[in-house]
């Protein structure tokens, strides 16, 4: 901080932290199919699902509130809105992501590993378990160096040791 910067807690960030997650909340629009979209801006008519200023840019933020504040309610707005951005751009040109598209190992595992915390807030066991072993044989170091994916694995190997793939996964993981 500058010397001419106010003294901010870290409760007060939380609290306006907090604060600005309500007002993005109560600015969301439902759809007729029960999902989440937001507006370039709030006076706007039109949903917008774009990444940069629309409903895409809003569901990271969503899932990071989720793990920050352990409030369920901004992980099932993320999957709501992305019900929402997948109906908006069925049928736009190069709309959908696949792990094919990027180059690198490591992104193409942190796809997967992406996908794998999606399905797990959405409660798809199965798909997580598949998403997780995907990463795995792209870059294992992705699941097992990670102590969040670790901490999913072990919940899948605990409470959904039946889901295919979810002895191999626990296994290959240690």
């Amino acid at each position: 901080m500058t010397a001419d910067a106010p003294d901010v807690t870290a409760d007060e960030v939380e609290e306006l932290s907090a604060d600005a997650l309500r007002w993005l909340l109560g600015n969301a629009r439902e759809d007729e199919d029960g999902g989440l979209a937001w507006t370039t801006t709030p006076s706007d008519d039109e949903p917008n699902a774009s990444l940069y200023s629309g409903t895409a840019g809003v569901i990271p933020l969503l899932l990071e509130a989720r793990r920050h504040f352990g409030d369920d309610r901004y992980g099932d707005a993320a999957v709501r809105a992305a019900r929402s951005v997948a109906a908006a751009v069925d049928g736009w040109d190069g709309s959908s992501l696949r792990a094919g598209q990027f180059p690198a190992a490591e992104r193409r595992a942190q796809f997967h590993t992406d996908m794998a915390r999606a399905w797990w807030q959405w409660g798809k066991a199965a798909q997580t378990a598949t998403a997780l072993m995907d990463a795995l044989r792209v870059s294992p170091s992705e699941v097992r160096d990670r102590p969040a994916l670790r901490r999913i694995v072990t919940d899948l190997r605990d409470h959904h040791p039946l889901v295919p793939g979810v002895r191999e996964l626990a296994a290959l993981t240690g």
